[in-house]
């Protein structure tokens, strides 16, 4: 049988307090002796935007845009229109 896990509080305000709220949504390593401990902070299940990085996000984008001037975009969705319309495109099952 797994042991009930332990909750231990933090001041608001604290030195701690402050450590838990910079490392955000990374992982904190507590050492202790020989000991090292991985704190996860635990986020609700609906929360999309957790690890949500708006820095990385738009290096991404940077690093795409213009990848596709040399992309003919007129028979792209030309193309891609006709594919829609194909009777060998797999149905669609709800």
């Amino acid at each position: 049988m797994a042991a009930t896990p332990r909750t231990i509080r933090v001041e608001p305000g604290s030195d701690m307090d402050r450590l838990l709220r910079q490392a955000g949504a990374d992982p904190l390593f507590l050492v202790s002796g020989e000991l090292r401990f991985r704190v996860v902070p635990e986020s609700a299940p609906d929360d999309i935007w957790m690890a949500y990085d708006a820095d990385a996000s738009l290096a991404g984008t940077l690093e795409a845009a213009g990848t596709w001037t040399t992309v003919d975009t007129a028979a792209f969705k030309r193309d891609s229109r006709e594919r829609r319309r194909s009777s060998r495109r797999s149905p669609v099952e709800l």
